[in-house]
């Protein structure tokens, strides 16, 4: 006769380079597929964060024994997930003549600050619509979370800024200005 699980309980490490943050229990009882984790950005960092490797338990009805036989090993399977700090994208524009100076700038929440500070995102781009689709006009070097471009233009045309999602930051694209 094959032996019946009857408990079983998988403890996966939570971990943030390389030290323990915390645990993700899955067992018998409950939501078998998914559990919470909690992390805190404050205390623990944002980025990447890896699941695994788990402890494994598992409960058998041992017929020749008459009893309960528990085994343990280790899944030494891994996962990942990622905390990100919210990132915001502004652009402001003036006109001088056929000249457009545009102002990027990009922000990105601190939760050691409780505020926004400056991002220094790179691939941080300043595009103009052409048609329906976005053109990057030029791709620039943030310093201080800010970005100047001139454009030569007679015409008015709709700009924005946009930058890129990292481990530890969400992307985001700013209002679009007409200029």
């Amino acid at each position: 006769m094959s032996p019946k699980v009857d408990a079983w309980t998988v403890a996966a490490d939570v971990t943030r380079g390389g030290g323990k943050v915390n645990w993700a229990v899955y067992s018998t009882y409950g939501d078998h597929s998914k559990t919470r984790v909690q992390v805190c950005p404050y205390f623990d960092g944002l980025g990447k964060y890896t699941v695994g490797p788990s402890n494994v338990a598992v409960d058998v009805w041992d017929y020749n024994i008459g009893g309960y036989k528990s085994q343990l090993y280790t899944d030494w399977t891994k996962g990942h997930f990622y905390v990100r700090a919210k990132g915001k994208a502004a652009l402001k524009g003036k006109r001088k003549g056929s000249t457009v100076t545009l102002t990027a700038s990009a922000q990105r929440y601190n939760p050691e600050r409780y505020k926004y500070v400056a991002h220094g995102a790179k691939k941080a781009r300043v595009q103009v619509k052409s048609g329906k689709k976005w053109k990057t006009v030029k791709t620039v070097k943030l310093k201080r979370g800010k970005a100047t471009v001139k454009v030569k233009t007679k015409h008015n045309k709709q700009y924005r800024f946009v930058f890129g999602q990292t481990s530890a930051t969400t992307g985001a694209t700013s209002k679009t200005i007409r200029i």
